[in-house]
């Protein structure tokens, strides 16, 4: 890396008053990327497997080798729905405003992006955080602009697998996504 220091600061909260709420805010700086994010949780809404996520960003970058820098900010929400242990389907919302600047030029008018997607996972794996057996899968559509507007307009579908088992007594684990 050309960068020889980053610095990152982290805080959260989780299970904040007993309910499992989760709050947190995380900063990085370095020469060449500097970003803030705020990020929130909410796991039951109105007492029901309807949960509430959140997260809003500023993100500046430069590159020195293409002689640009780029502004963005934004926000996402997702609302999710755990159908059973394992299965959980989502809708999410993004809105990112996005300025880039050449050389030492003015910053050009930003550029806004409104997208929206649907999710289905399945994770039948043992431990989230330490696998050793098991699958997560992740399906996603996402479309941005028409209806939606902003300046980009797109379709995608995204596909993740991955896959952990013992061999031998070492873990194996396989990560793929296509797009």
């Amino acid at each position: 890396s050309s960068e020889r220091l980053r610095v990152v600061a982290s805080v959260a909260q989780t299970n904040w008053r007993g309910r499992g709420l989760k709050f947190g805010a995380t900063g990085r700086l370095s020469r060449l990327l500097r970003t803030t994010e705020g990020v929130f949780t909410v796991p039951f809404v109105l007492g029901v497997r309807v949960a509430l996520d959140g997260r809003i960003f500023y993100k500046w970058e430069r590159n020195p080798q293409a002689a640009f820098r780029t502004r963005s900010r934004g926000f996402e929400t997702t609302f999710s729905y755990q159908a059973s242990n394992h299965w959980v389907a989502d809708v999410a919302y993004s809105l990112q405003r996005v300025r880039f600047q050449r050389d030492e030029a003015l910053y050009e008018p930003g550029r806004t992006t409104s997208s929206l997607g649907l999710g289905l996972r399945r994770d039948s794996r043992d431990n989230p955080l330490d696998s050793r057996a098991g699958n997560y899968i992740r399906t996603r559509l996402e479309t941005a602009g028409g209806p939606l507007r902003g300046a980009s307009n797109y379709n995608r579908a995204t596909v993740e697998l991955m896959s952990f088992r013992s061999i031998f007594g070492a873990i194996l684990g396989i990560h793929t996504q296509m797009s």
